[in-house]
């Protein structure tokens, strides 16, 4: 009985001193997460090629709340073979805040803007050495498409959230914040556009789909276009 006894005092000490603290903070290791990503170059230029994803989501719905709301082009209405209640309201200007395409939409310039205020944010706290041209082109394509996503957005909505940092808490104090007005918008756009257009590098042709120093100097041209700022 004393063997037995000797034998649960041994497990129970072998148990208690490997719950080390932060035990249950332990990441998937099947799985890629903030947590355990960003370690090197490589990770952070993954990442920024994630941030141009939103891109795809947006293009899908532009030519509906663009061209068709532009009188650009219009739906034949068919009642046997309708394309969707919603894309019909857009074209009709008879949408509402229900209206999914427009929902859509909205989400996916927010989805790139979260990833690049990760991307911007986790660069500050690296504790790895980077190239300084690397860091230059990883912070500048952020910063263009943090850009790009905004001005997507304020052209569409007006007043809009401008969260310009990563989202750590589910806190509704930091999901749920209030719209900022259209000039502090503008503001941060042609902020995020200048920086950019300091740290790109001129276009290359083999990565001619990233942001570089034409596409930036192009897209805050349109900026002051729109501002009517014709001057810059």
């Amino acid at each position: 009985m004393k063997l037995k006894y000797l034998i649960y005092i041994s497990a129970g000490i072998i148990l208690g001193s490997s719950c080390k603290k932060g035990i249950l903070d332990l990441y998937p290791e099947g799985g890629i997460t903030a947590g355990n990503y960003f370690k090197n170059t490589g990770e952070f230029q993954m990442a920024v090629t994630g941030a141009y994803v939103p891109l795809r989501s947006i293009a899908d719905f532009a030519f509906y709340l663009d061209e068709m709301r532009a009188d650009n082009t219009h739906y034949d209405y068919n009642s046997k073979d309708r394309g969707g209640q919603g894309y019909e309201q857009l074209a009709d200007f008879t949408d509402n805040q229900s209206n999914a395409v427009t929902g859509n939409r909205y989400n996916a310039a927010y989805s790139g803007i979260h990833r690049c205020n990760t991307i911007l944010d986790r660069i500050e706290k690296i504790s790895f050495t980077m190239a300084e041209s690397d860091r230059n082109q990883i912070i500048g394509e952020a910063k263009a498409l943090r850009a790009h996503y905004y001005f997507d957005l304020v052209r569409h909505f007006g007043k809009v959230p401008m969260p310009l940092h990563e989202l750590l808490s589910p806190d509704p104090n930091q999901v749920f914040l209030p719209r900022t007005s259209v000039d502090s918008v503008y503001q941060q756009i042609i902020a995020d556009f200048t920086d950019a257009l300091a740290l790109l590098q001129n276009p290359k042709v083999p990565e001619s789909g990233k942001m570089n120093k034409g596409v930036v100097a192009a897209e805050l041209g349109l900026v002051y276009m729109t501002l009517k700022q014709w001057d810059k």
